[in-house]
């Protein structure tokens, strides 16, 4: 604001003395309102623009040096510059928002994809461990991370929370809800496979919104289903195993009788 309130009154300086037509200063002016509203904002561009009007009518417009209008055509310019500078004002600021917003999801979506893309690449007894936390923490720069695996039970930290991280994920997949605390920047979700409850998932750090916890509770939820079923895969792969041997050293058994 104080950079715009100096843009207009040095264009004033220059220009009063020469005591050019207001239709220059006025456009000089909102040139200096629309660039200020995009990096200051709305608020600010709009406080410019009330001071520029003040300087077109005291300087520029007759009777100079005095807080009147006689002219109605003057009045009319006035007002139309004003709510010109306020409406493009707005425009800009909306757009730099839009900019800002689109940007931000750009990188959120960047993020993402190298967290997936790293998960993807860890062996598959690997995904529900400490590994895939340590993904997660470096990839959004987290403080800690912690997972909860309600098949086994077992708690799991990457990372140091000073907020007892672990002591609520676990509190979370007990009690079925999700926990979140904007003062220390702690979120923790519950895990769900078709419907049903199978672990937490917690983060020590500021992350965005919304848009980025969703996903990565899915990707933790998939990553323990991942490991499940390897493990139940390698049982299996186990059981038949024994089942052949066993039958191998009965049929050597029956053989040798």
């Amino acid at each position: 604001m104080i950079v715009g309130t100096v843009a207009v009154a040095l264009i004033t300086v220059v220009l009063y003395p020469a005591h050019v037509n207001s239709g220059i200063p006025a456009f000089l002016f909102l040139l200096v309102v629309v660039t200020l509203s995009l990096d200051f904002g709305f608020a600010a561009a709009t406080v410019v623009s009330v001071v520029a009007v003040g300087c077109v009518d005291y300087f520029f417009i007759p009777p100079l040096l005095e807080w009147q209008i006689t002219n109605p055509v003057d009045a009319v310019g006035l007002f139309t510059f004003w709510a010109t500078s306020l409406v493009i004002t707005r425009l800009a600021s909306n757009a730099r928002k839009e900019a800002e917003t689109a940007e931000r999801k750009r990188r959120e979506a960047a993020l993402l994809y190298d967290a997936a893309s790293r998960l993807l690449s860890l062996e598959p007894e690997m995904a529900a461990g400490t590994l895939s936390l340590r993904v997660f923490r470096e990839v959004f720069d987290l403080r800690a991370a912690c997972l909860y695996d309600g098949t086994t039970e077992s708690l799991l930290l990457d990372g140091q929370s000073p907020h007892d991280l672990g002591e609520q994920t676990r509190k979370a997949y007990l009690s079925d809800r999700d926990f979140r605390d904007p003062q220390y920047a702690l979120d923790v979700r519950c895990l769900r496979v078709a419907g049903k409850l199978t672990g937490a998932i917690g983060f020590d750090g500021q992350l965005d919104d919304e848009s980025t916890i969703g996903p990565l509770s899915l990707m933790a939820a998939t990553a323990i289903e991942r490991a499940r079923s390897f493990r139940d895969s390698a049982k299996a792969a186990a059981a038949a195993q024994t089942e052949t041997l066993r039958s191998a050293i009965l049929d050597a058994i029956a053989h040798e009788f």
